[in-house]
C-alpha cells in the first residue's frame, strides 16, 4: 500500500488554522459497501496544531492499519475537528491511498479522543488508524451494528493495536519501574523474590531522571493504580487485547511493552507477591487476558498450518471463551452503552454463537439482557440457573424481573458459583425443574420464572462486615451469635471457627463438605438441640470448653486476616464485597446480598449452581410469589448438604416475579 502526500501536510493544517467555515460544516459520512472499513490518516502536528483528520474507506485487509483501544470516557464529544475524504485508488501497483487536500467539515469528538491524538501523532509523517468512534458512523446504527458485529475481524487484520491508557506522570514512572523490576524477578526462585523486595519495602529507589525515589511500597501502590486505570476496567478492551497480535501500551508520549506488563503480573502470581493485597487482582485481569489471547495465537497457529482446530487440546480455551464464561468473568467491567456489556462479548465468544442475540442496537437494554438470560438457560442443559448466580440489584430495576441479571449493575464481588467442589454444587445434582415465561421482544412485566425448590431457613439477622475498625469492634456479631450454644450446627467446630469461615470464606476449602459431621441439615432442623449436644459430646468437651474463651467481638476480629482489616473506603477479600453477615434463627450463618433485610428466605434450587436468598411478595391462589435477591454462601451447606435427605413436603416451586 501506497500513501501519497505524506511529506506535504501544510495544506490542511493550514485550512484547519485559516478556514474556520469548515467548522460549521459537519462532515458527511459515505455509505459503506459490505466488507468493508473506513480507516483513519491522522495528520502530522504538534502542540497547539489543530487536529486534522482524513477517512478512507477500504475493503477490510487491504491495506495495514493500527488499531486504537482507548476509553471514551463521557459520551458528550464536545470538540470539532476537521475532517476530509481520502482518494482511493486501486490500481496495478496496489492500493493508493491520498489524504483529503482540503477538509470537506467536522466531525465531533470525546475529550479522551482529543488527547489520544494529541499525544500518538507525528510531527512529520502520518498515522494510519482505525478509531471506533470516528471510523463508524455513530449516527447510523445499521452501518454501528454491521461494523460491530465484524469486530473481530477488524482486530484480527490490524498489524498491531495500540492501547492508549491516558496521560504520563511521576506515578507512571513509579510503576513502569515497578513492572520493569517485578518482570526481571519472573525467572527467580519464589524465597529469593520475596528476600530481595523485603530488602528494599521501605528503601528509596530512583524512579526517574531527576532522581525522584520512592519505596517498593511506594511503588507497588502506584503499579496496581496504574492498572485500576480505567482503560483495564472496559468491556472492549476484552475484544480488543484478546484478538490483537501485538499490543503496544501508550502513556501519554510515551510507549509501554505489554510483554513486560504480563511478566510483571506473572511474577506477582507465581511468587504470592503481596497476597493478601485485594489489588493483585488487577494482575489477574492482565493474565486473563493474555491467557485468551494466546489461545487465540494458538488457534490461528493450528489453523494455518493443519486447517483445523485440535478441539482435545483447545477444550479448556473454549470453555473459558463461551459466552456465559465470559460475561461472568467481565461481569464489573464499564461499559458506556449498557448493551455493549454482552455485545463486546459476542464476536469473540465461542460454543453456539448462532443461538446468541444478533447484534442489534435498536433493541431495548431490557429485551437483551432478557433474551441473554433465556439464551443460558436453554444453552446450559447441566447448569441451566447458572445465570442467576450473576444477578445483583435486579429487584431495583424497574424494566427488568427481578431474576434476570441487569448487566448495567458493576459487580463488586466475585461469583460464589465459581467454587469448584468434589461434589455438584449446593443443589446436590437435583434435577432443575423450571418454566421460563414467553421472554418474546418487547418483554412485559410481570414475568415469572417458576422453579422447583426448597426454603431451608429465613434469614434473622444481618450485620455488616464492612466497618472501619472502630466501629468493627462495637458491631453486633457477637451478640447476635451468643445465644447459640458451640458446637456450630451439624459439626464439631466452635462458632468463633465457623464465623471466620462464615464472613471470610476460602475457595476451595469452605464450600466442600465438613469431614465428621454430627448428621445432616434435615436432621438438624427436626431437633436442632439433640444434634448440638451430640456434636459437644462426640468432641470430648462441654460447649464451654469446646468455645475455649468467651465469645466477643474482639476475639471475632482478631480470628480474621491482617488483609481484611481494612477501613471502609478500601475494597475487602472479594467474597465479601457487595454482601453482608447473616445468622438464622437455627444458627447457620454466611453472607447474603447486601440489601437482604431479616425475614428474607434462603432457599435450594434444583440445576442452581449455589444457595439464594429471596424475598416473599404476596400470595395468590395458594402460591406464593417472590422477589429473586441473588446468590447467597452459608458455611456447611455449600456442597449439597442440604439436597441429601430433603424431606419430600419441603419441595415448592417458587413463582420469581
Amino acid at each position: 500500500m501506497r500513501e501519497r502526500g505524506a511529506d506535504k501536510p501544510a495544506g490542511p493544517i493550514e485550512a484547519g488554522k485559516n478556514e474556520a467555515g469548515l467548522l460549521d460544516v459537519e462532515f458527511a459520512y459515505r455509505p459503506l459497501p459490505e466488507g468493508h472499513i473506513r480507516v483513519m490518516d491522522l495528520y502530522p502536528g504538534k502542540g497547539d496544531d489543530p487536529v486534522v483528520l482524513s477517512l478512507s474507506t477500504e475493503r477490510l485487509g487491504a491495506a495495514p492499519y493500527t488499531a486504537v483501544s482507548y476509553c471514551w470516557g463521557s459520551i458528550d464529544r464536545p470538540h470539532k475537528v476537521l475532517c476530509g475524504h481520502s482518494t482511493v485508488d486501486s490500481g496495478s501497483a496496489g492500493l493508493t491511498v491520498t489524504p483529503a487536500a482540503r477538509p470537506s467539515g467536522f466531525v465531533r469528538i470525546t475529550s479522551s479522543l482529543l488527547e489520544l491524538l494529541q499525544a500518538i501523532r507525528k510531527e512529520t509523517t502520518y498515522l494510519r488508524l482505525w478509531v471506533d468512534s470516528v471510523c463508524i458512523n455513530q449516527a447510523d446504527l445499521a452501518e454501528k451494528a454491521v461494523q460491530v458485529a465484524g469486530m473481530d475481524l477488524l482486530y484480527d487484520n490490524a498489524h498491531g493495536t495500540l492501547a492508549y491508557v491516558g496521560a504520563w506522570g511521576r506515578d507512571a514512572d513509579a510503576a513502569w519501574r515497578c513492572a520493569a523490576t517485578l518482570a526481571h524477578m519472573s525467572d527467580w526462585e519464589t524465597e529469593t523474590v520475596q528476600q530481595a523486595i523485603g530488602s528494599v519495602e521501605d528503601v528509596g529507589i530512583p524512579v526517574d531522571d531527576a532522581g525522584t525515589e520512592r519505596s517498593f511500597r511506594e511503588m507497588w501502590f502506584d503499579f496496581t493504580e496504574f492498572l485500576g486505570r480505567e482503560w483495564f476496567g472496559r468491556i472492549w478492551i476484552v475484544q480488543e487485547a484478546v484478538l490483537s497480535r501485538h499490543i503496544g501500551i501508550v502513556c501519554g508520549a510515551r510507549s509501554l511493552s505489554w510483554d513486560v506488563l504480563v511478566e510483571a503480573c506473572e511474577a506477582v502470581e507465581n511468587h504470592r507477591i503481596r497476597e493478601r493485597d485485594h489489588r493483585v487482582a488487577r494482575c489477574r485481569n492482565v493474565l486473563n487476558i493474555e491467557r485468551r489471547r494466546q489461545g487465540y495465537v494458538e488457534v490461528r497457529r493450528q489453523v494455518k498450518e493443519t486447517g483445523r482446530v485440535d478441539m482435545a487440546r483447545m477444550s479448556e480455551f473454549y470453555i473459558d471463551m463461551h459466552l456465559a464464561s465470559m460475561q461472568m468473568w467481565t461481569r464489573g467491567c464499564g461499559a458506556t452503552d449498557p448493551r455493549d456489556k454482552v455485545f463486546a462479548l459476542i464476536n469473540i465468544s465461542l460454543g453456539e454463537r448462532d443461538r446468541w442475540p444478533a447484534i442489534d442496537y435498536t433493541v431495548s437494554v431490557a429485551d437483551l439482557y432478557c433474551r441473554v438470560a433465556e439464551v443460558w438457560f436453554r444453552t446450559q442443559p447441566s447448569r441451566p440457573l447458572q445465570f442467576l448466580t450473576c444477578v445483583t440489584g435486579s429487584a431495583d430495576a424497574p424494566d427488568l424481573p427481578s431474576w434476570v441479571p441487569d448487566w448495567r449493575e458493576n459487580w463488586r464481588s466475585d461469583s460464589l458459583a465459581r467454587a469448584k467442589t468434589k461434589g455438584k454444587g449446593a443443589c446436590g445434582g437435583l434435577k432443575c425443574i423450571a418454566t421460563l415465561p414467553d421472554l418474546a421482544a418487547p418483554v412485559r412485566l410481570p414475568a415469572h420464572l417458576v422453579v422447583r425448590g426448597a426454603v431451608l431457613f429465613s434469614v434473622a439477622q444481618t450485620e455488616p462486615l464492612k466497618l472501619p475498625e472502630g466501629q468493627w469492634r462495637n458491631a453486633r456479631h457477637a451478640r447476635l451469635m451468643e445465644r447459640f450454644p458451640d458446637p456450630y450446627p451439624t459439626t464439631k467446630e466452635s462458632y468463633v471457627e465457623a464465623f471466620g469461615k462464615a464472613a471470610n470464606p476460602q475457595c476451595p476449602r469452605d464450600f466442600e463438605d465438613i469431614p465428621d459431621r454430627t448428621g445432616t441439615f434435615w436432621e438438624h432442623m427436626d431437633n436442632p438441640q439433640r444434634h448440638r449436644t451430640a456434636g459437644a459430646s462426640g468432641s470430648g468437651s462441654s460447649s464451654q470448653q469446646l468455645r475455649g474463651v468467651a465469645r466477643s467481638q474482639s476475639e471475632l476480629y482478631d480470628r480474621l486476616p491482617e488483609s481484611y482489616r481494612a477501613a471502609a473506603h478500601a475494597a475487602q477479600e472479594s467474597n465479601i464485597e457487595g454482601r453482608t453477615w447473616f445468622i438464622s434463627a437455627e444458627g447457620f450463618m454466611g453472607l447474603v446480598p447486601a440489601h437482604t433485610r431479616p425475614g428474607d428466605e434462603i432457599c435450594l434450587f434444583g440445576g442452581g449452581t449455589t444457595l439464594y436468598a429471596v424475598r416473599h411478595l404476596r400470595s395468590e391462589d395458594d402460591e406464593d410469589v417472590y422477589r429473586f435477591l441473588g446468590e447467597c454462601f452459608v458455611y456447611g451447606l455449600m456442597d449439597g448438604e442440604a439436597a441429601r435427605g430433603m424431606p419430600r413436603e419441603a419441595v415448592q416451586d417458587f413463582i420469581l416475579e
